[in-house]
């Protein structure tokens, strides 16, 4: 989908209505395009991780496939909060690797910088060419607390955003 809501502000990529359905939907990936963006096949996926949750390679299916269709380099981006990754976070980070099998990938870090911001720089340092991410339902009391990724994405990105939604 592709929109800029009623508005048509100049400073909002995505409109109100947009957002709110790449919260919403969970049974589907969704693709959000920018109205004003001319289709290039992506050379470069940007694809953010915490490494907090393991992915599935049903939800991956849509990067993957996206990717190996257009030559795609996938980079794997982790904004540092701690010096060092927990076990976990380890875990799951060698799981994306071996889910991301033979589709050409990196795994990159930057730290001191909010999400949004590292992301922001990550992409205009590289010129990415679209931003993947995966969709976590927050808890109700993290829907108070904390602006969801998709919101900070949505407003502030010129290229095509995927949205991944986790599987049960």
């Amino acid at each position: 989908m592709g929109t800029k809501g009623a508005t048509d502000a100049q400073s909002i990529i995505f409109g109100t209505n947009t957002v709110h359905v790449m919260e919403e939907v969970t049974e589907c990936p969704v693709l959000a395009i920018p109205a004003d963006y001319s289709f290039t096949p992506p050379k470069e996926i940007v694809f953010p991780s915490d490494f907090k949750t393991a992915c599935k390679r049903r939800e991956m299916n849509a990067l993957l496939e996206i990717a190996g269709d257009h030559g795609s380099v996938i980079r794997v981006l982790h904004i540092e909060k701690e010096a060092e990754l927990s076990r976990e976070q380890q875990s799951n980070r060698e799981l994306i690797r071996t889910l991301l099998g033979d589709v050409p990938h990196e795994f990159h870090s930057l730290s001191g910088l909010k999400v949004h911001e590292g992301i922001a720089a990550f992409i205009a340092s590289r010129n990415s060419d679209m931003i993947v991410f995966m969709n976590r339902k927050h808890s109700f009391l993290g829907k108070i607390l904390a602006k969801p990724l998709v919101r900070e994405l949505g407003y502030h990105y010129h290229i095509p955003i995927l949205e991944l939604n986790t599987i049960s």
